[in-house]
């Protein structure tokens, strides 16, 4: 786990995370979860939303497990900037799109503005949540260094305790049930020490492999037997653990990552060619899928007639839907990654970043008074007009003696330089 080397097991998990993203998007938004049909085919989408659920968690481990190192690395903010040049394109463009297609006034001349601003606009969440996690990264990453392992693996445990096993309940540290800038900070913090600590790491794949169905099968479980009530001024209900925060959620999650951190993809191959297509491009979904034009007048409730239907074609469409609406988005980001490298703006942004660093962050040379004296005579020395002087007879020897410092030398002659500085 210590390698240098871009970790392809990693890798393989962002599509698979994006593809359950897209899962996600298509049960909820797409009027699965809301509808009341068939019993089975109930249990059939809650089992599938669960599974998927967790993989906004992974997303935020993944950050702080890539994002980690142990040797000091330059705060490049041009890989933000990169970022935000992605989202905003998108931003701007399906607004603009959704402006030329739907009836009139469906895209408000304030919907076009906002568009041109993808954080303050505040429509994609986890984006603006990550821009506050970027800007702290620094600071998590040298804090992080600066513990042993022995102490990281105490602060995991108790980040595990305080704000998933305690707050899940009662819904005090973490905003906005983990949809928020501070979940992902932890989220971020307990990817690093897995990471730096190794943690699960020597664990038999099956054994990940099993905390990962006991964890999805246990919210399932709960989601489908338990009543709505009240403990201690605490509510519970079937959705308690189908929560971000939840411990079914965030362990499933960190098996996920410890499993495929450890997966060895073989160079060259099919799925080597296919993670190195794919990886680079998969954030694009969410930032395509969760656009008004998409979310709002593509998705509402075009699959809730499913619900009717077998289990089988329940699970196969919004499978293959799901997958088209990641292929689709990863070929439309190759063709816009493509695009942006053909017209230079890494190489700009990058430019301009550097340019901005030299200028305002450089370090300025200490000079002793001693050296700037020398190079202020060294520069007279080598500017001054040199004075040819004739030379007279000699004045009579009842007159003054003349001295001229240019002829005359000074060995003996002690000179003070004052100097205020």
């Amino acid at each position: 786990m210590g390698t240098k080397e871009r970790n392809e097991g990693i890798d393989l998990l962002r599509i698979v995370a994006m593809f359950l993203v897209m899962i996600l998007h298509t049960l909820g938004q797409g009027g699965l979860l809301g509808v009341n049909g068939d019993v089975v085919n109930g249990r059939i989408i809650w089992a599938m939303e669960i599974v998927a659920y967790g993989s906004i968690n992974i997303f935020a481990l993944i950050s702080g497990y890539v994002g980690y190192s142990e040797k000091r690395k330059p705060f490049r903010v041009s890989r933000y900037v990169m970022l935000w040049l992605m989202v905003f394109t998108y931003s701007v463009v399906l607004t603009l799109i959704g402006y030329g297609i739907l009836d009139e006034g469906a895209v408000s001349g304030k919907d076009i503005a906002a568009s041109f601003f993808p954080v303050t606009g505040g429509s994609y969440w986890y984006f603006l949540a990550y821009t506050g996690l970027f800007v702290l990264m620094p600071v998590l990453d040298a804090a992080i260094r600066s513990f042993s392992e022995e102490t990281l693996r105490r602060i995991f445990v108790v980040l595990l305790i305080v704000f998933s096993a305690y707050d899940f309940w009662s819904d005090k540290f973490i905003p906005s049930n983990g949809y928020s800038m501070v979940w992902l900070v932890i989220m971020y913090i307990v990817g690093a020490i897995i990471k730096k600590c190794e943690i699960g790491y020597y664990m038999k794949n099956r054994t990940l492999i099993l905390i990962i169905v006991l964890c999805n099968f246990f919210a399932w479980i709960w989601k489908m037997v338990t009543p709505t009530f009240q403990i201690f001024n605490i509510g519970i209900s079937g959705d308690t653990f189908v929560d971000l925060t939840s411990p079914a959620m965030v362990i499933s999650s960190i098996a996920f990552v410890v499993l495929f951190s450890k997966l060895r993809i073989k160079k060259e191959g099919d799925m080597h060619r296919f993670i190195k297509f794919s990886a680079p491009a998969v954030f694009a979904a969410y930032i395509i899928c969760s656009h008004m034009l998409v979310w709002w007048h593509v998705l509402p409730g075009k699959f809730a007639f499913l619900a009717g239907r077998s289990g089988i074609e329940l699970v196969g469409v919004v499978l293959a839907f799901s997958v088209l609406c990641l292929g689709l988005s990863v070929l439309i980001e190759r063709g816009r990654m493509a695009l942006f490298e053909l017209m230079r703006v890494r190489k700009g942004v990058e430019w301009l970043e550097d340019r901005i660093r030299d200028r305002l962050f450089a370090p300025k040379e200490h000079v002793s008074d001693k050296e700037r004296i020398e190079r202020l005579m060294n520069a007279q020395k080598k500017h001054a007009t040199p004075i040819h002087t004739e030379v007279k007879p000699k004045a009579a020897s009842h007159a003054e003696p003349v001295y001229n410092i240019q002829d005359d030398e000074l060995d003996g002659v002690e000179v003070e330089i004052k100097e205020d500085f």
